[in-house]
């Protein structure tokens, strides 16, 4: 569709008075257990160079308005959610719904052992969720 110039302008200074809201969905920065492809418990925390990755993202994001900060309450999204709040004045709320997948009796171990990418796998594991179970909490996060 062509717009005419008069219509273009009218659009752009729409545009500047308007800005589009922005959401940012950023994964927390590396752990140990990632790095060495093990199936991740709840409790795991960034590694050194996760904080170092956090830092460097919240270091790029600092001139980026934020409106808030919203994190999973998992250490490692809260030290990555931490780091970016660091250098702003900008709340951050947590919720519990924003875990990842919970791999229940495969966490802990590593992913060569298990015979197959529980990434793409849809069944439900002993003490776990799902996928569908999964995608069901994470959508209630957005609710």
């Amino acid at each position: 569709m062509r717009m005419t110039p008069t219509a273009k302008r009218r659009h752009e200074r729409r545009d500047r008075r308007y800005p589009m809201p922005q959401l940012l969905l950023i994964r927390h920065g590396e752990t140990a257990l990632n790095a060495a492809r093990i199936v991740q418990p709840a409790d795991t925390p960034l590694s050194p160079r996760g904080q170092a990755q956090a830092r460097a993202l919240a270091a790029r994001l600092v001139q980026t308005p934020l409106a808030g900060i919203l994190s999973s309450d998992l250490p490692r999204a809260r030290q990555t959610a931490d780091a970016i709040a660091a250098t702003r004045d900008a709340a951050i709320t947590t919720s519990a719904l924003l875990h990842e997948r919970n791999f229940g009796d495969l966490r802990g171990q590593p992913y060569d052992s298990l015979g197959f990418d529980p990434q793409d796998w849809t069944g439900k594991p002993p003490n776990g969720e799902s996928q569908a179970e999964f995608e069901i909490r994470a959508q209630a996060a957005w609710r």
